[in-house]
């Protein structure tokens, strides 16, 4: 049988408290009689006599024999009790002696609790500022990203508002452990508070309360809690779980009558089941949204590899349509819409014959005529994706010249949607800079030139000028486009796309 450092910890707390030698001792253990009779000799049944005293009576035991004092005390807070710190007191009197085990027991205990007090409690700040560190780390990646993740999460939190309301809480949270399979539930940690309450601050009263286990929950009362300003006095926490634990759910200072006790944790269960049902439905829609997108770009780099001369091109159109966007101050969620939609603006070409497509001399009207179809087909392709709709003004009108002379519909200044006329220079940018069969590859002078003659003639000014910013600069630099899923802006868009007044309300 091994001891604890605990259990070690406390028999030379004994030794410092008593100044006298204090040994560990199992009576269980094969050697034990052996091991007393070789430190104590003729006085071990003394020894054994007081042992037996305290794990009878679970406190010190004290027998004399001649002028010494033989003693027992336990050392664990158990019954039975398996260990023993044992010891000799030479030449003192009885009742002195017994006085000061006594005293030496309590002590030895108090430095116990402080002991494990200190360590919970240096855990506590290890873990809490892991959180921290954790949360702050989430909160970077969330202000990287366009506004998708929040809009996902949307029926949760307005779930967790309506828990607030009813409960007549101060805060309600959704505390989401850091170890949680978040790619997988999409849950995230969210707190609804009437006062500073953070998520942190929840994480913090979690460590102080302990967490209950699946099935189980906390009602605290009385509590004596002060964080960030605010008194704690009641906590009621439940479990958010499948089969493992995945956070919790925490109701601070809820107002609810005490009779309706019951009706608290029922409530917070119903949010924490909602919580995961909603989860699992927006990592599905995250999945199904990436797969079509996936596909639709597989389908545009098959459209391209058609052709060598244009291999790359939807993509290259995509990066400098963000850098146009991002040059005219557009929102991120806008940027986004741009970056997809410009990945898309010609899969319509996947309706042109190669004949037509890939002929290396001048078409003839006819062929130019069958080549125009195609922001019409992609129209066709993209409109029947619902949630795609909002790239349907760049595929549609990429090619309207601001003069009105361009097509499919001879749309005339700002009649062009706004993110058309950014794709409109994107897509003459990347034709001028790239070598076609006809032709090679116009030099950056050649290239701000005929944007410049162009300026509201075939394509917007700003626009333009927006272009021409970019190339200017000293170091045409890549920037960070983490444009995975579809934009927060038209998440559970309902709106419908026609021809002609289809536009997303953000450009």
């Amino acid at each position: 049988m091994h001891t604890d450092l605990c259990i070690n910890r406390k028999c030379n707390d004994l030794t410092l408290l008593l100044g006298s030698e204090c040994s560990l001792f199992c009576p269980v253990l094969p050697q034990a009689e052996s091991f007393l009779l070789s430190k104590f000799g003729e006085q071990s049944h003394a020894v054994t006599s007081a042992i037996m005293e305290a794990a009878r009576n679970d406190c010190p035991a004290i027998h004399e024999a001649g002028v010494d004092c033989y003693y027992a005390i336990p050392l664990e807070e158990k019954t039975p009790c398996n260990w023993f710190g044992i010891g000799q007191i030479r030449s003192v009197p009885l009742t002195i002696a017994r006085t000061l085990i006594s005293v030496a027991w309590e002590a030895m205990r108090r430095e116990a609790t402080n002991r494990e007090l200190n360590e919970a409690l240096h855990v506590a700040e290890k873990e809490i500022k892991y959180v921290r560190n954790t949360a702050g780390l989430l909160r970077d990646l969330n202000n990287k990203h366009s506004k998708r993740s929040t809009q996902g999460n949307y029926n949760s939190r307005q779930a967790i508002d309506a828990a607030r309301k009813f409960l007549h809480a101060e805060s309600v949270a959704a505390y989401i452990e850091a170890d949680a399979d978040i790619q997988k539930t999409t849950l995230t940690s969210t707190v609804s508070s009437a006062s500073k309450l953070t998520i942190e601050d929840i994480g913090f009263l979690l460590k102080k309360v302990g967490k209950p286990a699946i099935g189980e929950s906390l009602n605290l009362r009385n509590l004596r809690i002060r964080i960030n300003k605010v008194r704690v006095k009641s906590l009621d926490v439940v479990p958010i779980s499948e089969s493992e634990t995945l956070g919790y759910l925490v109701a601070v200072n809820a107002q609810l009558q005490p009779e309706y006790l019951h009706a608290r944790t029922e409530i917070l269960q119903d949010i924490g089941d909602f919580l995961i049902a909603d989860g699992h439905t927006n990592a599905v829609m995250i999945e199904s949204e990436q797969l079509a997108l996936g596909i639709l770009r597989s389908m545009s780099t098959a459209i391209e590899a058609r052709d060598p001369y244009t291999h790359g091109h939807s993509e290259r159109v995509a990066q400098v349509g963000v850098k146009i966007a991002r040059r005219l101050g557009l929102p991120e969620s806008s940027c986004q819409e741009i970056y997809l939609a410009g990945t898309l603006h010609d899969i319509g070409k996947i309706g042109i014959p190669d004949a037509v497509l890939l002929k290396p001399d001048r078409l003839t009207q006819e062929e130019y005529s069958v080549i125009q179809q195609h922001p019409e087909i992609g129209f066709k392709i993209i409109d029947g994706l619902g949630k795609l709709r909002f790239a349907l003004p760049g595929i549609l009108y990429h090619h309207e010249r601001f003069d009105g002379k361009g097509y499919p519909h001879r749309l005339k200044g700002e009649e062009i949607p706004l993110m058309a006329r950014i794709l409109a220079v994107a897509d003459a940018y990347d034709a001028m800079t790239r070598s076609r069969v006809y032709r090679t590859a116009m030099s950056r002078e050649d290239t701000c030139r005929i944007l410049r003659e162009g300026r509201n003639i075939q394509w917007d000014a700003k626009a333009v000028d927006a272009c021409l910013a970019w190339m200017s600069e000293s170091d045409i630099r890549d920037e960070e486009l983490p444009f995975d899923t579809l934009p927060a802006s038209v998440i559970d868009s309902q709106t419908s796309a026609t021809h002609q007044t289809y536009q997303p309300a953000s450009i």
